[in-house]
């Protein structure tokens, strides 16, 4: 036996859907720029600077948006910034104040900032992937209820 049902307002439905589809995909895409900036602002933190910064002043945003998906690359452009991020057994912050505490009192040199470590991309992505997620689940939301 087979039954045939009619939904009253389906057209109208189907055009709020694609509406609505259209729309969040707008906040996706905004979303993720902002999480995006939220994860480089968190990664510059555990950027090891020794005077002048130049690693920190590499990071980078970039979105490439195509017809249906948004891409985000955060990075880094300085040519030493694999090396620093993956090597584990470097002195960074305090560590290397610490490791170095002669050199550093016998030549003046100035001190490194607390929270400097290899991993100063990667740690920061996995400690506040939740927090990213939300930051694109809200644009998306924001979208939807303004439809």
């Amino acid at each position: 036996m087979s039954m045939t049902c009619k939904v009253l307002g389906q057209s109208a439905t189907m055009k709020q859907i694609t509406r609505t589809g259209k729309q969040s995909g707008r906040g996706i895409s905004r979303g993720l720029k902002l999480a995006g900036a939220f994860l480089l602002r968190e990664s510059k933190k555990q950027v090891p600077v020794d005077i002048v910064g130049n690693l920190k002043a590499s990071g980078f945003v970039r979105a490439e948006d195509s017809a249906e998906k948004t891409k985000v690359t955060v990075g880094y452009t300085a040519a030493y910034a694999i090396y620093v991020h993956e090597n584990l057994d470097a002195a960074h912050g305090v560590h290397f104040n610490e490791k170095h505490k002669d050199e550093i009192n016998a030549e003046a040199e100035h001190l490194r900032g607390f929270g400097q470590k290899a991993k100063f991309l990667e740690d920061p992505y996995k400690e506040n992937i939740k927090t990213m997620q939300y930051i694109v689940a809200k644009e998306m939301m924001r979208d939807i209820k303004s439809s």
